[in-house]
């Protein structure tokens, strides 16, 4: 038996084992900047164009929620309207909150009619970023659809590696970081996933960003970002 790679169809020869790791308070307080990730998980109805709204599904949306993430594999960030007012308070770099639409039905043609966030309760609007990130250190290891190392090519598909840990952490260069212009809120040049994509760029915050969440007690996941200073 030999390992799978993960990113083409298993062999009955290999074998597969999947590393999740998990992270405490101390380890995201130590970190200069951070990924930001959804509490929760909502419905859109298939956002192609990056120029138009995400359209929500509202029975999928969560009242309960700071933050959600929805589009393929839950790769876009949206906010309900109360949180939206806490985060402009804050004067972030590059922060962008964009209006969304709303759909609900349980037919696909009952989803493609617009409705009104009046009719559902509180607005949400799409966490984003006019600053693109440069690309991630070439210690991280990235790779299509078939296994094949890649380093900025994503016409067939970009997904990270780090042995056998699932979505390891993005890492930069230091020195890369310094050339970037300030940010509070940034998106990855990488776009994830099985195709290019703009919900497949992650997003990332500031140490400032994560510190205000958790003063406010804003619900949101972090995952640290590692730097590599050589």
């Amino acid at each position: 038996m030999t390992p799978w790679s993960g990113l083409r169809k298993k062999a009955a020869d290999e074998y597969s084992l999947l590393i999740f790791r998990e992270f405490d308070e101390s380890d995201l307080a130590a970190c200069e900047f951070l990924a930001l990730h959804g509490t929760h998980r909502c419905e859109d109805t298939h956002w192609e164009n990056p120029v138009d709204p995400i359209r929500l599904v509202a029975s999928s949306l969560s009242k309960k929620a700071d933050l959600a993430g929805t589009g393929p594999n839950a790769g876009l960030r949206v906010v309900p309207d109360r949180v939206k007012r806490i985060l402009e308070t804050a004067g972030f770099l590059s922060l962008m909150l964009r209006p969304t639409e709303v759909r609900d039905g349980e037919t696909y043609q009952q989803r493609g009619i617009p409705r009104r966030w009046e009719e559902f309760g509180e607005h949400w609007w799409h966490l984003t970023s006019d600053q693109i990130l440069p690309p991630v250190s070439p210690n991280l290891a990235l790779f299509d659809n078939n296994g094949k190392p890649i380093r900025d090519n994503f016409t067939n598909g970009c997904f990270r590696r780090d042995g056998t840990v699932v979505n390891p952490e993005l890492r930069y260069r230091r020195v890369d970081l310094e050339r970037t212009p300030r940010f509070d809120v940034a998106k990855t040049f990488e776009t994830f996933g099985i195709k290019p994509h703009e919900s497949g760029r992650d997003i990332v915050v500031s140490k400032r960003f994560y510190e205000f969440c958790r003063e406010r007690k804003l619900k949101f996941d972090f995952v640290p970002v590692r730097i590599d200073e050589a």
